[in-house]
């Protein structure tokens, strides 16, 4: 194929690109268009099963989130591990229907996290059986039902922290 061929080729492609591209804005709508925010983040849901006596998670009336700092040995120790359940609300039901079974008063706090966060947590997290091998990873809970992860250091608590998008946070 001649260079002039070609040239004539790729003009032919470009303008083919051109109309699909101005028939595909011309179809789409603004209120399409205004849905999409650059600026916010794809979020997953993270669900805890709180007893009310002990919540780990507060969440106000307008769904924003605090993670207080909670320390063992009566707060003369290290902060105390936090498990957290990844998008996975059956499971934080069923388990809720334990706590309340049991007695103790709780509620299921979810909130809405950046993608990002969880995606790390789970290219870090190790087996509970596995933990005594990398000290200081997060844990996967070794449950039959997946996504449920123990954050064990204040630098893993801090970044869930970071992660939660505020005003998302409910109580059920």
């Amino acid at each position: 194929m001649s260079d002039n061929a070609r040239a004539k080729l790729a003009q032919r492609k470009l303008a083919k690109l051109k109309a699909d591209t101005d028939e595909a804005i011309k179809n789409s709508s603004v209120e399409e268009c205004s849905k999409i925010d650059p600026d916010k983040p794809e979020t997953v849901t993270v669900l805890r099963v709180d007893e009310d006596k002990f919540p780990r998670i507060l969440v106000d009336k307008d769904g924003n989130v605090d993670v207080p700092i909670v320390k063992t040995k009566k707060g003369n120790g290290p902060e105390r591990d936090l498990f957290i359940n990844v998008d996975q609300q059956e499971r934080a039901e069923t388990f809720v229907k334990r706590r309340i079974k049991q007695g103790k008063s709780a509620s299921i706090k979810s909130v809405e996290v950046d993608k990002n966060f969880v995606d790390q947590l789970k290219r870090d997290a190790v087996l509970e059986a596995d933990l005594a091998d990398f000290p200081g990873r997060p844990v996967k809970v070794d449950l039959p039902t997946p996504g449920q992860f123990g954050l064990k250091t204040p630098e893993q608590i801090e970044a869930f922290r970071k992660a939660i998008i505020q005003g998302s946070g409910k109580v059920k």
